[in-house]
């Protein structure tokens, strides 16, 4: 399922700054799996 949340770690930085993602195979898994979509929303004051 999707993960949700809130998090005060973007606080303070420009609206343009960067995001990365790193990924990592679950513990035992084995094959890498093709991410299809992520979304993030930001809400931006």
């Amino acid at each position: 399922g999707a993960g949700q949340g809130s998090s005060r770690a973007l606080a303070g930085l420009p609206a343009a700054t960067p995001l990365h993602f790193r990924f990592a195979l679950a513990p035992g898994q084995r094959r890498a799996v093709a991410v299809q979509g992520l979304q993030v929303i930001v809400n931006y004051r």
